[in-house]
């Protein structure tokens, strides 16, 4: 029951969104407006391969954990599993703002990550530049990351 409710949960957040990436156009009259602006968040797309699933996520557990542990401008970092199909998963990172974003994609774990498993992907990674909507960009604190 937890597991199909972080899957929904994330999943809702992801159609969430995304639907805000389209109103990224609107940042600088929401800014004038005084109105509140999200944080940078990805949404990600994994297709792997069967054969490689295993090893595919014992990398991505390393990734998220490097995120978490490893920089300060990674605020979540989620992975769920496609409840139809094994062999997909999606990623919600929530991130401090751009630059953080950046950041991560020069970290050691990422680029290892990304190095290791791209023979593993059936499909290229679809990646959703998002902005939060909720909660509040001010309310975000920074979760620690397992002990693992």
């Amino acid at each position: 029951m937890r597991r199909s409710s972080l899957v929904l949960a994330a999943l809702l957040s992801a159609f969430l969104l995304i639907g805000a990436s389209v109103q990224a156009g609107e940042k600088s009259a929401a800014k004038k407006k005084g109105e509140h602006m999200g944080l940078s968040a990805l949404v990600v797309k994994i297709h792997m391969k069967a054969e490689f699933r295993e090893q595919f996520l014992k990398e991505m557990w390393a990734d998220a954990i490097g995120s978490e542990k490893n920089e300060p401008g990674c605020l979540m970092f989620n992975i769920v599993n496609d409840k139809a199909d094994p062999n997909i998963l999606y990623l919600f990172e929530v991130y401090k703002d751009d630059k953080a974003v950046e950041a991560h994609k020069k970290m050691p774990h990422f680029v290892k990550w990304l190095e290791t498993t791209k023979d593993w992907l059936a499909a290229p990674l679809e990646i959703m530049p998002s902005t939060t909507i909720y909660p509040p960009a001010d309310t975000w604190k920074k979760r620690p990351a397992p002990k693992k």
